[in-house]
């Protein structure tokens, strides 16, 4: 009989992080966020500067690229460097096909597809 179940994977993950969070922060700072010296606009300075590193890395995700590589119209894999789809696809193609890689943000900016040849030199 198959376990009931009763918490994600998903949930585990975060439970875990957290932990380990509260340990970073008990040993670098000597406490948990149950301190009664800091005030309310104390938490919300933490808070307003975590959210502006959260803003700058929403910024860096959203110029990330990532590189399609296809075959026969097929989506084969997905890369994040060019190199590395550049390499994939050299060895995908043949005589008979051809592969392309279409740079793409994960916002749906797609640019120029290249097309990948069997004896495209390196």
């Amino acid at each position: 009989m198959e376990k009931e179940k009763t918490q994600s994977s998903v949930l585990k993950q975060l439970i875990d992080e957290l932990k380990h969070r509260e340990w970073t922060g008990i040993y670098k700072y000597g406490t948990t966020v149950d301190r009664e010296d800091y005030e309310l606009k104390g938490w919300i300075k933490e808070m307003r500067q975590e959210l502006m590193d959260a803003l700058m890395y929403l910024g860096a995700i959203e110029k990330q690229k990532m590189y399609i590589v296809t075959k026969e119209n097929q989506v084969v894999c997905v890369r994040w460097r060019y190199e590395d789809a550049l390499e994939f696809a050299r060895g995908l193609a043949t005589d008979q096909y051809i592969v392309r890689i279409t740079p793409t943000s994960l916002f749906g900016v797609i640019e120029p597809s290249v097309n990948i040849y069997k004896d495209e030199p390196a």
